[in-house]
């Protein structure tokens, strides 16, 4: 007499699909762990903090104070601008601060853009506030100077301009200065503007002294910034 083998069909379906079920679930929280520690290990490389103050520090607008300095372009002639600003404090200097090709960042003001003559087509130089102020600080006492480092070959002598505007793009917006200057020696450096703010700030017009008439104070040469780097 046959025996009849009893079917266990239902619990070996039962018991293969609760293993599937565990054994997806166990990858799918396995593969979530490992995504979250990749990316807790790749956090510290993707978009570092600045490490420079310099680099913190960003444009506002308007611009408390904005100078931009051209001369022909396609010339070979390198010009620099260089300004130093300083607070009047009980008829004492202080918070004296220089920008330049060597020092682009100082104080509350930036040197932007630094053309070296040819073979760039284009001549500017551009230096504005940055974000440590919004207004021009009360006291402040600013020069603004145009170095000739090279002529690389250039003719002699090369004109240029020196605009400074203070409040640029503000419904308020002054200009302090538009001049035109000329410089007729290699490593020849001038004083183009001068500038003095009051109490509050604002631009003290009679103060302010232009090329050719305003004397000289070196700023670059003074301080034997000669060298690029």
């Amino acid at each position: 007499m046959s025996r009849r083998r009893k079917s266990r069909g239902g619990l070996t379906g039962f018991a293969i699909i609760t293993v599937v079920t565990l054994g997806y679930l166990d990858l799918t929280i396995n593969t979530q762990m490992v995504g979250l520690a990749a990316a807790a290990l790749s956090t510290p490389f993707v978009n570092p903090p600045p490490t420079n103050t310099g680099e913190k520090r960003l444009p506002v607008s308007p611009v408390p104070l904005f100078a931009r300095l051209t001369w022909d372009n396609g010339l070979p002639h390198d010009l620099d601008l260089w300004i130093a600003c300083y607070n009047l404090v009980g008829a004492q200097k202080d918070n004296t601060f220089i920008i330049g090709y060597l020092h682009k960042s100082s104080g509350w003001m930036d040197l932007l853009r630094d053309d070296q003559g040819g073979p760039s087509y284009l001549n500017e130089e551009r230096a504005q506030s940055n974000s440590e102020i919004r207004t021009v600080p009360p006291n402040t006492a600013c020069t603004f100077n145009v170095h000739l480092y090279s002529r690389h070959g250039g003719k002699l002598p090369v004109a240029g301009e020196l605009l400074v505007i203070q409040n640029k793009d503000a419904d308020a917006e002054t200009l302090v200065g538009n001049v035109t200057f000329t410089l007729e020696s290699p490593g020849q450096e001038i004083t183009v503007l001068s500038a003095v703010w009051d109490t509050h700030g604002n631009l003290i017009p009679d103060a302010v002294e232009a090329y050719p008439a305003v004397k000289t104070n070196l700023i670059a040469t003074r301080t034997g910034n000669m060298q690029r780097p």
